[in-house]
């Protein structure tokens, strides 16, 4: 990571016209984040939470970096709601750990697997829901990753 860099090579790199950085698969360290901020002086940092399947699904915004640290952030505009749910499928209270579930636009209605007679068997599923990871439910629509 750039961050690793000694501070001489660092600084021979003109960074000041970045103005939008990301960060996603895992909240970032308060550290990290304060070090990205130090380095890239006048950027914007987001973190972004999804999955392959997906695609993002939580976005965590350059206001919140701060203020919800461990956040996975807030529900992407066209996704559906994303909801922490316990083993019986019920929505979990704050504070809770679940699994996130959520839909968005770019997950497949279809999933493939290969079968004996072809390449593959593709099965329509109409309310294609992201599979579940786990985490902690949070006030406000927030959700933070365990």
């Amino acid at each position: 990571m750039m961050l690793e860099l000694p501070e001489a090579v660092k600084r021979a790199h003109d960074v000041q016209c970045v103005r939008k950085l990301l960060i996603s698969s895992a909240p970032a360290r308060e550290a990290t984040k304060r070090a990205i901020m130090a380095q890239f002086r006048n950027s914007r940092l987001y973190e972004m939470y999804g999955s392959t399947e997906a695609g993002w699904v939580t976005v965590l915004r350059p206001d919140e970096q701060f203020h919800k640290l461990g956040s996975i952030g807030r529900e992407l505009a066209g996704t559906g709601p994303v909801r922490l749910l316990d083993d019986a499928g019920i929505d979990v209270a704050d504070g809770e750990v679940g699994e996130l579930h959520s839909r968005t636009p770019g997950r497949s209605s279809r999933r493939c697997a290969p079968t004996a007679s072809s390449s593959s068997t593709c099965v329509t599923n109409k309310a294609a829901p992201t599979p579940p990871t786990r985490g902690r439910a949070r006030p406000a629509r927030r959700v933070c990753a365990a």
